[in-house]
């Protein structure tokens, strides 16, 4: 005697297999996005309050430098060099690699962040040649000894003042571009904190 076998039975079994199979697919994808949402939201944080941070940094040291800038260009006999460059954190950044970010996150602040970075390490690469260049005392104290004999003997204006340019030039170069990358970073630093608040992740 043949077995009857109930297809229908076997079919209902099979698409309750494949829907449970589906179910749990889709829920362990909905738990690793939600995952990766939250890592990602935490790196936001941290990269906000490190640029908020750096922020602050780079606008104390900004302050400074334009203030010995403007002293070097009008009196650089009595100009006394030393820099200080900001202390600019990347902690936050490079961890946020690993999270991700461009997939929850605007383009456009992803574009950003890189450009701010990139700058930050533009700046101390220029922080360490003005370093090299204060630390070259020999050069630096000839050229005030010129500047002083010039005064002391009253040579003629004509030889002051090319002991003064020469003097400038390898020093105004410098802070230009130092400065220059101050000021765009702390624009910057304050258009990436207003746009980090709008992309708040959910």
């Amino acid at each position: 005697m043949a077995i009857k076998i109930n297809w229908r039975i076997h079919l209902i079994e099979l698409l309750t297999v494949v829907i449970g199979i589906t179910l749990a697919f889709w829920l362990n994808n909905w738990n690793e996005q939600r995952k990766n949402i939250a890592l990602a939201q935490q790196r936001l944080g941290e990269i906000r309050k490190e640029i908020k941070q750096n922020k602050i940094n780079i606008d104390s040291a900004l302050n400074y430098h334009q203030k010995l800038y403007d002293q070097i260009r009008s009196n650089p006999e009595k100009a006394v060099l030393s820099i200080k460059p900001a202390n600019l954190y990347v902690h936050a950044w490079q961890l946020s690699k690993s999270a991700n970010l461009e997939q929850f996150i605007d383009y456009d602040l992803i574009f950003l962040l890189t450009d701010i970075y990139s700058d930050q390490e533009a700046l101390k690469h220029i922080n360490s040649e003005a370093s090299n260049l204060i630390s070259s005392l020999s050069v630096y104290s000839a050229a005030v000894n010129d500047l002083l004999q010039a005064l002391d003997h009253n040579q003629s204006n004509e030889k002051f003042v090319e002991k003064t340019h020469k003097w400038k030039q390898g020093w105004v170069g410098v802070f230009q571009d130092m400065m220059y990358y101050e000021k765009a970073l702390s624009k910057k630093y304050t258009l990436a904190l207003e746009k980090i608040d709008e992309n708040q992740l959910n």
